[in-house]
């Protein structure tokens, strides 16, 4: 019959102890971070990703970011990160519309309650939809509309009258 290991009873619980820390992102290398756990700096480690199946959402954790790191059996070396605890570095927007917001400020919120999708994006920001698109309704722009070259405020038509008079502007609405 074999000796039943001997287990050190300090060693469990410091494991028992190590299982759940609050940790802070060191550094991210590629797919994995580096947090700071205390007196503790882990190697790189993967993050929890919200979906990564079919769908996936990328969103990498940012230098500073707090969060949960859990680590089976104690083991950092085996940890996971769990991003996304608010903080004064990080602090998280106020209101009932759920948001994402960049590090550039550029931000996409949609409120459920008044059925109200808002994106906003900081000055030169440019916003691109490769899609057939279709509008059921309006389409407003309180600016021009310009498609290639052509401006809508204030494209001439030509040969409207004879000879090579040019027409005015599109008329208001």
């Amino acid at each position: 019959m074999l000796d039943a290991p001997t287990i050190d009873p300090h060693e469990t619980e410091r494991r028992a102890f190590d299982i759940a820390r609050w940790a802070t992102v060191e550094a991210r290398e590629g797919k994995r971070v580096i947090v700071r756990a205390g007196e503790v700096l882990s190697g790189p480690i993967p993050w929890f990703a919200f979906r990564a199946g079919e769908t996936v959402i990328w969103s990498p954790p940012s230098k500073g970011e707090q969060g949960l790191l859990l680590c089976p059996e104690g083991e950092i070396r085996l940890g996971l990160f769990f991003p996304g605890v608010e903080s004064t570095a990080f602090p998280l927007p106020e209101g009932q519309a759920e948001s994402i917001r960049f590090k550039d400020l550029a931000r996409l919120s949609y409120d459920p309650e008044a059925h109200a999708l808002d994106v906003a994006l900081p000055p030169g920001g440019k916003a691109s939809i490769a899609a057939d698109v279709y509008v059921a309704g309006d389409l407003r722009a309180s600016g021009d509309v310009v498609a290639g070259d052509i401006s809508l405020r204030g494209h001439p038509h030509k040969d409207v009258q004879p000879g090579a008079g040019l027409s005015g502007g599109p008329m208001p609405s």
